[in-house]
């Protein structure tokens, strides 16, 4: 019962303590802010050059750490460069190749022409186009050169081809609107095809004799069939293959372009 008695009579005084200094604390406060406003602001720039001073090792650290990582970063671009330096010095090699084989054939044949080609550079203006119907207005007509069937090239591959044109302007059917077919080559399965737009960013190939030689991942590239384009134009890449067709992602987006370029081709003698 003594025990228990002490304990009580220390816990009492314990937290009387507490609330004597509490009150101290406040009255001190009170009267003398002022002072203590200073003696915090004489501690804080007391401490300010010791906190800058031990901060120093943490920030080289950090420097350090950052510098490692930038340069392990620098070390693996530089090896992803040389591998692909040795890949372009390989196409480089194969061009040559190609180039002089193309000039022997050129010679054997006796062809003696080249095509040449030049661009008109058009801002769109508007998109005339519907659920199906897939078209762009141009600001270039007439005036600047532009006819009709003249093919329209995106970023990366073709866009389209001019069908009606004015003075000023022109409009595009694009490769997606349910009225384009486009005579187009198949690399790697050699056969020919005609994409046809559907209305979907994706056009079928279709009327493909063999069709159990066309791959995904094979490039589509214009045929030169009909005359009013010439082979090896970029198209795009078969992303699909279902019985008797095929389905292409464009290289070139149909959507939100603010610019085109419109293709003039020509072939001159040599």
């Amino acid at each position: 019962m003594i025990q228990k008695h002490e304990g009580t009579f220390l816990n009492k005084l314990s937290i009387s303590a507490w609330i004597v200094i509490s009150l101290i604390t406040i009255l001190i406060d009170t009267l003398h802010r002022d002072s203590l406003i200073k003696i915090r602001s004489f501690i804080l720039d007391l401490s300010s050059p010791v906190v800058k001073v031990a901060e120093v090792p943490v920030l080289w650290v950090n420097f350090l750490n950052d510098s490692i990582i930038e340069f392990r970063d620098i070390v693996d671009n530089n090896e992803k460069l040389k591998t692909e330096i040795l890949e372009l010095q390989h196409y480089k090699n194969s061009y040559y190749v190609l180039k002089q084989e193309n000039s022997t054939f050129r010679s054997l044949l006796k062809y003696n022409r080249s095509l040449e080609k030049s661009f008109i550079t058009s801002r769109v203006i508007g998109n005339t186009g519907g659920i199906y119907h897939r078209t762009l207005l141009l600001d270039k007509g007439i005036k600047d050169g532009v006819k009709k069937n003249d093919g329209v090239m995106g970023i990366g591959g073709l866009l389209g081809k001019i069908v009606d044109i004015s003075k000023n302007n022109s409009r595009v059917l694009l490769l997606t609107d349910m009225n384009s077919a486009l005579p187009v080559f198949i690399i790697g399965s050699d056969e020919r095809s005609i994409m046809q737009g559907d209305g979907s960013e994706n056009p079928t190939l279709k009327f493909i004799a063999n069709i159990e030689t066309v791959k995904v991942g094979q490039k589509v590239i214009t045929s030169g069939d009909g005359g009013m384009l010439p082979n090896g134009i970029p198209v795009g890449r078969v992303i699909a293959v279902d019985g008797y067709r095929a389905k292409v992602k464009l290289f070139t987006k149909t959507k939100n372009n603010l610019f085109a370029r419109i293709v003039k081709f020509r072939y001159v003698k040599n």
